[in-house]
């Protein structure tokens, strides 16, 4: 206590003056430099890296192990496949791999993203919209993947949602 004692009221004024210039100039230089980082962010993701040019480019590695996937089965000879091309892998939801190509099995109205080859309305995610018209909620899971509002939501609520005939992003 005998320190406390000897301080005058102006060195503690003057201590108390220092400590808070230095922590108005420690979250001065914090705030500066989140600004800073977020900008630069922010022009390198618009101006070099858009999502167009992502979602556009085959060659892009997409998550993790996001590698072009080959199939190695020979399809049948009988001519149930439209059109036959590498599976590009986009992403991975609710235990599911999403692939973009353009094969189309027999009974399918769509390229399924999930690549099966059962057709369309014996699959789980297959559903008609309050006009009957068919629609799959992979393919609309894989088309709202960047949605804001949307890209969270799990394939079953994708599909209820459809059958119930709203959202009208879906139709």
């Amino acid at each position: 206590m005998a320190p406390l004692r000897a301080t005058r009221l102006g060195q503690v004024g003057t201590w108390l003056g220092h400590e808070a210039l230095w922590s108005v100039d420690v979250f001065t230089r914090m705030f500066a430099t989140v600004v800073v980082l977020r900008t630069v962010s922010q022009l390198v993701t618009t101006w070099w890296f858009p999502q167009g040019v992502w979602d556009a480019s085959p060659t892009l590695v997409r998550g993790f192990g996001g590698v072009s996937v080959e199939d190695d089965e020979e399809e049948d000879a009988d001519g149930d496949v439209e059109a036959h091309d590498s599976e590009e892998f986009v992403m991975t939801a609710d235990g599911e791999r999403f692939y973009r190509h353009s094969t189309r099995h027999q009974g399918q109205y769509w390229p399924c993203p999930i690549v099966s080859r059962d057709p369309c309305r014996e699959c789980a995610w297959f559903a008609q919209d309050l006009d009957r018209r068919p629609r799959c909620a992979a393919v609309v899971k894989l088309a709202l993947r960047h949605h804001e509002r949307y890209r969270h939501f799990t394939l079953e609520e994708i599909r209820v949602l459809i059958e119930q005939g709203r959202p009208g992003v879906f139709v």
